[in-house]
């Protein structure tokens, strides 16, 4: 008996002293609660990225030396890039300008014609003006300063427009914007023994100054330069030298016409095509003369100059027009030449030093020189952007 309960005294006294005291109630067992389940991190819903748009590239014209292509069955022709093929087909009506945004041209009329390098078409029309044309772009591409007449015009006759007089041209700035426009210098006149009129204007690539081409006194041809915004005269090229005396080409081709010319894009040169001479933009003095130096090459490439017509002031037809590389480092230009019974207008190059004389491409025909007063001005109107 004694021996059967000991091990449940044993247990008894056990479970006392694991309580503390005889007199303490004893404590509850409680079961530990079981462990919250590990969630996984908060985390954002996942979504596809999306790209950001790339843009479209715009359109442009690419840099380098264009020209017109003469067609016979009227004035104008197709647009060409020496050297290059154009992503686009451009059909101008004339002598036309380019940026790397549009093409420009006039087409005889009151309407002022630009193509987009996007494809697009616009028609600016500037009422009241007629026979618009040589257009110059400003570089805001908003102005453009334009040769035409404030004389109503009958369309017609070879080259068109012509009316029962002969018309007087003037050279006026154009908002393209709005159409509206400002006449440049003085207005043309007429009289029993001279005819004064201005023509082939051009925009300073810097904005702030326009030019233009005219006779003054007995005869002289001078380039008058006027501030774009005032339109205030600033200068005036005048003889050989440019600030003084008279220039008339009298030794005929040995001299060259002052006729069409360009301002390099830094705006601080004018080059004379005809002359092949190169003026300061701010004073008006002569700072080269290369028209030996083309003359020489050209006769060096086995061509002489086209005598079929006599050219603007008798003057010859080589050089017709020019314009300056985006370097101001080399003049284009072009000009009527012959070889071997073979007549076609040639496009050169040449250094400003008078160096490096080089044909760029073989003469074009003009099949219709009637449409340019039998070449009295450039019919591939070089233009170098």
């Amino acid at each position: 008996m004694t021996t059967a309960r000991a091990p449940w005294i044993a247990a008894v006294t056990l479970l006392v002293a694991a309580c503390g005291s005889p007199s303490a109630a004893p404590a509850p067992s409680v079961r530990a609660p079981a462990a919250a389940p590990t969630l996984p991190a908060a985390t954002t819903p996942s979504s596809t990225p999306i790209a950001t748009p790339i843009a479209t590239p715009t359109p442009k014209f690419p840099p380098g030396l264009y020209v017109m292509r003469p067609r016979a069955e009227g004035p104008g022709g197709q647009l060409e890039l020496v050297g290059a093929t154009l992503a686009q087909s451009v059909q101008v009506m004339g002598a036309f300008d380019v940026s790397a945004d549009a093409v420009i041209w006039g087409n005889g009329t009151d309407t002022i014609f630009v193509a987009r390098a996007d494809g697009t078409m616009q028609r600016i029309q500037a009422k009241g003006l007629n026979g618009i044309g040589r257009p110059s772009l400003a570089p805001d591409g908003q102005r453009v300063i334009v040769q035409a007449t404030e004389e109503v015009l009958v369309l017609g006759g070879t080259p068109p427009p012509v009316g029962a007089v002969r018309h007087l041209d003037a050279v006026y700035v154009v908002d393209l914007r709005t159409g509206a426009w400002r006449i440049v210098g003085a207005a043309p006149t007429r009289s029993s023994s001279s005819i004064i009129q201005s023509e082939l204007p051009v925009f300073f690539p810097s904005g702030d100054r326009v030019a233009y081409w005219t006779i003054e006194g007995q005869g002289c041809l001078v380039i008058k330069v006027h501030d774009a915004a005032t339109l205030a005269e600033t200068l005036t090229i005048r003889g050989y030298d440019g600030t003084a005396g008279c220039y008339q080409p009298k030794r005929g081709i040995l001299d060259g016409v002052r006729f069409q010319f360009a301002v390099s894009r830094d705006s601080s040169r004018i080059v004379v095509a005809g002359q092949l001479a190169v003026y300061d933009a701010k004073t008006g003095a002569r700072i080269a003369d290369l028209h030996q130096a083309a003359l020489d090459g050209l006769a060096a490439a086995g061509y002489k100059i086209d005598t079929r017509f006599p050219g603007q002031a008798m003057a010859g037809l080589y050089p017709l027009g020019a314009s300056f590389s985006p370097d101001g480092k080399q003049i284009a230009f072009d000009g009527g030449v012959e070889k071997d019974g073979t007549y076609g207008v040639i496009v050169c190059r040449i250094n400003v030093d008078g160096t490096g004389f080089t044909i760029l491409r073989p003469p074009v025909p003009v099949p219709a020189p009637q449409f340019t007063n039998n070449l009295n001005f450039s019919p591939l109107w070089p233009q170098w952007r």
